[in-house]
């Protein structure tokens, strides 16, 4: 399990997106009771270890987190490090309210965490295990309240500005995928949480860089003008839109709460 906390402020200039700026301080809280097995790809730990070197020099240097290699947090650790944040990221398996109980989660005041963000219910062997024998000694009533709907409204009452979350279980492929795609997109393309989400959603509608053999055979405006007499072709029939193949895990992350929240190097 990884936590991220960073310092938000609200920029004295006016912009329309009236985004915030978030320092580079940080706290990570990353697959806290080590539930995968060393042989597992994508395990969390390594693949955030990856990106905190990838950001070391711009947004990482300052970030403090808690991994399961380390130790197990306690409760009480989980309330200090979501109450003495700005923002929050966990990276880890199964249920995020699974750490913190409703009750504990609810009775916060974190006003000042304008950001969550839940790379969760993934699940391992060991974790589906751990997993079972909690839920079978909770009451029907509780376990309604662990739902990822149910988990945002919780986290929107403590005060949080924006909670980006999955909404149903996914591999740990895919949920490193999406860390790493909107990790790029905050820290280094300057996206707000909002956009970084709707990239998820789309990403055949991301623009790729041209390699420099695309730009010498991209025609210039007098051949494809050329080329193009007398087979104009409408735009609901460009091939490129026929062969998209939608994957149902562009649609598993969520934006609650501001979507104009944006990341900034301080």
């Amino acid at each position: 399990m990884h936590v991220n906390v960073m310092k938000i402020s609200t920029p004295e200039c006016k912009i329309e997106t009236q985004s915030i700026s978030i320092f580079n301080t940080g706290i990570d809280f990353v697959d806290p009771h080590l539930d995968c097995a060393e042989t597992e790809l994508n395990k969390p730990i390594e693949v955030f270890n990856k990106l905190m070197e990838e950001y070391e020099q711009q947004f990482t240097p300052r970030w403090l987190g808690v991994a399961g290699d380390d130790h197990t947090p306690s409760v009480g650790e989980w309330e200090i490090y979501l109450t003495d944040n700005s923002s929050f990221i966990f990276y880890g398996m199964e249920k995020f309210i699974n750490y913190i109980p409703p009750a504990k989660l609810s009775a916060l005041n974190i006003p000042d965490c304008s950001m969550i963000y839940l790379l969760d219910l993934a699940e391992t062997s060991k974790s589906f295990t751990r997993q079972s024998k909690l839920d079978v000694r909770k009451s029907e009533n509780f376990l309604s309240l662990e739902k990822p709907v149910e988990t945002a409204m919780l986290v929107s009452v403590t005060g949080v500005k924006c909670l980006m979350a999955n909404q149903w279980h996914c591999t740990l492929a895919e949920n490193a995928n999406r860390l790493k795609v909107s990790m790029k997109d905050l820290l280094e393309g300057g996206k707000t949480t909002g956009e970084s989400v709707r990239l998820l959603f789309t990403p055949h509608q991301r623009v790729q860089p041209k390699t420099e053999t695309e730009n010498e055979k991209a025609p210039t405006p007098e051949k494809e003008g050329a080329e193009n007499q007398g087979t104009e072709r409408s735009d609901d029939m460009r091939p490129d839109e026929k062969e998209i193949q939608l994957d149902r895990s562009w649609y598993n992350m969520v934006c609650y709460g501001l979507p104009n929240l944006m990341v900034a190097q301080v």
